[in-house]
């Protein structure tokens, strides 16, 4: 019988490896590098990280 802090630590590993292939599939995706995606910090969701780093360098006109 397994304890529940091998379970946690089980339960913690397996959300990191969720993230970590989130992570790679979005830079991908949008040509952004997984690093800028984890410097812009885990409070604002995936879609905000991705919006803020493409429009980061690029101007628009209306």
């Amino acid at each position: 019988m397994e304890t529940n802090v091998k379970i946690e630590t089980k339960n913690r590993e397996i959300s990191q490896i969720k993230a970590n292939s989130e992570d790679e599939y979005w830079s991908k995706k949008y040509d952004v590098s997984t690093e800028q995606l984890k410097e812009t910090g885990g409070i604002i969701g995936i879609s905000e990280k991705i919006l803020k780093l493409t429009t980061k360098n690029k101007s628009f006109s209306f």
